[in-house]
């Protein structure tokens, strides 16, 4: 398939795996926009992907976006590499932007199928913060369990453990932080104090 229109150029090259479906992409995106619930925009973007929809999908694929909207975020620049393969793989992501604060943040990814883990580290409205050690992340059918994982804000730290799927369930313990620092990343808030 060849796509030209809507700030897209490029192709989609559809063949079969075996009984599975494969598609590899390489498109460029300038000004491009998409219409629906899930609203994007992107300045400047380029997909290399190749897709193999196995009952556990194979994806390798690097993504590149600059100027990019996507539901009320914006990215000054993104990049996400993906790598995998039966249920195991590797991804990581950086990306600089604004989500009602400004933020940038890397993040690297480990993933089999018992087991996600996450380390990143980044900076939200001039506060710095970073994982100690890798989150832990337990894929289960309908959400995933998160492991107590502590995350280093500013000069305290935060201990959290949940779990996300339908919706989001999270329990956490406050050392050293002023409060104050968590409204960049759980803005309306308006959280003011210190939990030592």
């Amino acid at each position: 398939l060849t796509g030209e229109g809507s700030g897209f150029d490029g192709t989609i090259a559809l063949s079969a795996q075996g009984k599975y479906q494969r598609a590899v992409v390489n498109a460029i995106a300038t000004n491009a926009a998409l219409a629906g619930e899930q609203k994007l925009a992107i300045g400047r973007g380029i997909i290399d992907a190749d897709i193999i929809l196995f009952d556990s999908p194979q994806i390798v694929a690097d993504v590149q976006v600059e100027n990019a909207l996507y539901n009320g975020i914006s990215f000054a620049a993104a990049r996400a590499q993906v790598d995998y393969r039966g249920g195991t793989g590797t991804a990581q992501i950086l990306a600089e932007g604004r989500s009602q604060v400004p933020f940038r943040i890397a993040a690297n990814a480990d993933l089999t199928p018992q087991l996600w883990r996450v380390a990143a580290k980044g900076r939200a409205n001039g506060i710095d913060f970073e994982t100690l050690g890798p989150v832990r992340i337990i894929p289960k059918r309908s959400e995933y369990e998160i492991q107590l994982a502590t995350i280093k804000i500013a000069d305290g730290s935060v201990k959290l453990a949940g779990s996300y799927g339908n919706g989001i369930e999270l329990q956490s313990r406050l050392d050293n932080v002023n409060i104050a620092v968590l409204n960049p990343f759980l803005p309306g808030l308006g959280l003011r104090g210190r939990a030592t």
